[in-house]
């Protein structure tokens, strides 16, 4: 952006973006370097101001969904050379309305280098939609959710799985054995959910 140049002093967050890193900032820097070159298409042509906006670069939409699943699908089209709007239109499943950071785990359990062709199949995109839904209300009648048990992004569990807890399940408390629990309960749902992608 800009030919390399800094402009950050121009609106006085110099030095706090350069002290700090946001999510996206962090799966970004996860990503292989082809990977990195492949996504950063979809912020080609955009100003500054565009470029920095969780709104309006497309960008930060798609890192949430977290590297495992960028990485591959950069992987698999590094022979073609996609225009920025073409990749959406391709893998429509980044059109979904879906919090990306909220089901990052879900998808990642379920796409991966041989299910990868799922992501361009609108009814798959529908269907992970009522599951998303259907497994969040589940997921939220199961919890006690005492005021003594822990925050959930304190429990030492996969990172991407505990905001699937929070961010999508709405719990923010919860003990290790509930959390426990619950994540076998999910990889259940998901596993049978596997099983059906034959109907695609």
């Amino acid at each position: 952006q800009n030919d390399g140049a800094d402009l950050r002093y121009r609106v006085d967050y110099g030095d706090k973006c350069a002290r700090e890193s946001c999510v996206e900032a962090g799966i970004f820097a996860h990503l292989a370097p082809e990977a990195k070159k492949f996504w950063l298409r979809l912020s080609e042509g955009l100003d500054c101001f565009s470029y920095s906006s969780r709104t309006l670069n497309p960008l930060f939409q798609i890192l949430g969904w977290g590297s495992p699943v960028l990485n591959l699908v950069a992987l698999a089209e590094r022979e073609r050379d996609l225009r920025t709007d073409s990749i959406l239109e391709i893998y429509s499943f980044f059109k979904t309305t879906l919090s990306p950071r909220a089901n990052a785990y879900p998808l990642r359990a379920l796409v991966d280098s041989e299910t990868l062709e799922l992501l361009k199949i609108p009814q798959f995109r529908d269907r992970f939609e009522v599951l998303s839904h259907r497994l969040s209300k589940q997921m939220a009648s199961e919890v006690v959710g005492t005021s003594d048990a822990p925050h959930v992004h304190l429990l030492s569990m996969d990172p991407d799985f505990l905001n699937f807890l929070r961010l999508s399940g709405g719990i923010v408390k919860a003990s290790q054995e509930e959390a426990t629990l619950l994540k076998k309960l999910v990889d259940h749902e998901l596993e049978q959910f596997r099983k059906g992608f034959s109907l695609f």
